[in-house]
């Protein structure tokens, strides 16, 4: 297995959360079909493309660190029985996050032809929605992905994969790396990892749930899989 990193931040980001309405909430991290859709677009991809190419790859992020929230008033344009209404909504964006993206795979032409595409992207990258604009840097060579085990980890993590093989205690304890910086405590947030595409547009499905934190590492009782690239410990999501 083969993985290369780069980091990604922008000035403001909104990952929506699919089961809020009225309230547009965000995920504190771009979940594993957000990241997904962002190296489909540095590489040009159309929606078809970029959901075979998820079949090929495995992905992790950490959240390297986050300022702060604001809210923002939205018009939403919804259509019901042929005719358009805009109703305003209440967003949430997160302010300054910086999140370190892993992408792993056992084709080292693959990875190559992504990395590339990070150097030089064809499309502008955002962080959620097209509102935020990214910055992209230190991008990683591409490695191979060293397997280990360990008790303590700070990326995302897959709880339904972690309990895909074998029974797993997912019982943790948290510590904060940072009393002085901004923390969001782990949560389990429920996403989407597939899409169908149809002629009204395209479906969620496959839905995973994802513990999520920042400024937190997570102690496990016992020992996770995890890969390990320079330093950093990180669970495939």
């Amino acid at each position: 297995m083969y993985v290369f990193s780069f980091d990604i931040e922008s000035e403001i980001a909104h990952f929506r959360d699919p089961f809020t309405h009225s309230f547009f909430n965000t995920f504190v991290a771009p979940p594993p079909h957000t990241i997904l859709g962002l190296l489909g677009n540095c590489l040009g991809y159309n929606e078809v493309d970029t959901e075979r190419l998820g079949e090929n790859i495995i992905l992790g992020c950490i959240v390297i660190k986050l300022k702060g929230y604001l809210k923002d008033l939205a018009i939403i344009e919804n259509q019901k029985n042929n005719q358009r209404t805009k109703t305003p909504r209440t967003r949430k964006f997160l302010v300054n996050p910086l999140y370190r993206i892993f992408t792993f795979s056992k084709d080292f032409m693959r990875l190559e032809k992504i990395q590339y595409s990070i150097y030089h992207p064809k499309r502008v990258p955002y962080l959620g929605i097209s509102d935020c604009l990214a910055c992209i840097s230190n991008i990683s060579n591409i490695l191979e992905a060293k397997r280990i085990q360990t008790n303590e980890i700070e990326s995302l993590i897959n709880l339904d994969k972690l309990n895909e093989n074998k029974k797993v205690n997912t019982k943790f304890n948290t510590k904060i790396k940072d009393p002085l910086l901004l923390t969001v405590y782990p949560f389990i947030a429920s996403c989407p990892t597939k899409y169908i595409l149809n002629n009204n547009g395209r479906s969620p499905i496959n839905f995973h749930r994802i513990l999520m934190s920042v400024n937190c590492i997570i102690e496990f009782k016992h020992p996770l899989d995890v890969y390990q690239i320079n330093g950093d410990k990180v669970f495939p999501l």
